[in-house]
């Protein structure tokens, strides 16, 4: 089985899949105080809980928006498992198209793209994810990278982001503060604010 761990601001999804589909999934509170040991040890109870022994997770994978837990729970698959996770970067297959994932692209958005592009293959797709933040991104049907952004979701609307190098995932922007002053015209929530940002997109692909 492959064991995926999403790492976001709030709650860390976690998720076995047996080569077909999800077999089953949780979601666990983000707590960045938690030692890998305690991590691990509610991700024991979760699948234990399931009877499904250890050594059938064979594979981990591991996306995060919280950089200082990445270490900690590739920590605890490895002393679960025996396993080491790997980490979805931009320098790994992804079905996407060469040269089109940037390197400060987050985790999240790249998952997103990927996964709208082997769904929806041949078409150009928004993926737009209400977490902690309210995420963009967009990918043609050539599998490129268009650009994504993100806001304040409703749990923290106002407030800013939750973490400042989430900004870093607005690519499209080099300026953390620009890409904040840019997104921030969506608006949270409603679709007039996507109207915006696809109007933004098809200006850029027309340039």
């Amino acid at each position: 089985m492959l064991l995926a761990i999403d790492i976001g601001n709030s709650h860390i999804a976690v998720g076995l899949n047996d080569g077909e589909s999800w077999v089953h999934h949780w979601r666990i509170h983000t707590e960045a105080n938690r030692t890998s040991d305690e991590y691990a040890s509610v991700i024991y109870a979760l699948v234990h809980q399931q009877h499904i022994r250890l050594d059938e997770v064979q594979q981990a994978v591991l996306s995060s928006v919280v950089p200082e837990l990445v270490s900690t729970l590739k920590r605890a698959v490895q002393s679960l498992f025996g396993i080491s996770a790997f980490l979805i970067d931009s320098t790994i297959i992804t079905g996407l198209a060469e040269g089109t994932m940037p390197p400060e692209i987050g985790s999240d958005l790249l998952a997103n793209a990927a996964a709208a592009h082997a769904q929806f293959p041949q078409q150009d797709c928004m993926v737009i994810d209400f977490g902690t933040a309210l995420t963009f991104t967009t990918v043609s049907a050539q599998g490129r990278i268009l650009g994504g952004g993100y806001r304040s979701g409703s749990g923290v609307s106002g407030r800013g982001p939750v973490y400042e190098d989430r900004a870093a995932a607005s690519y499209r922007h080099p300026d953390a503060q620009e890409c904040t002053r840019t997104h921030d015209r969506l608006g949270y929530p409603g679709r007039g604010g996507v109207r915006v940002y696809r109007s933004d997109i098809k200006s850029d692909r027309a340039d």
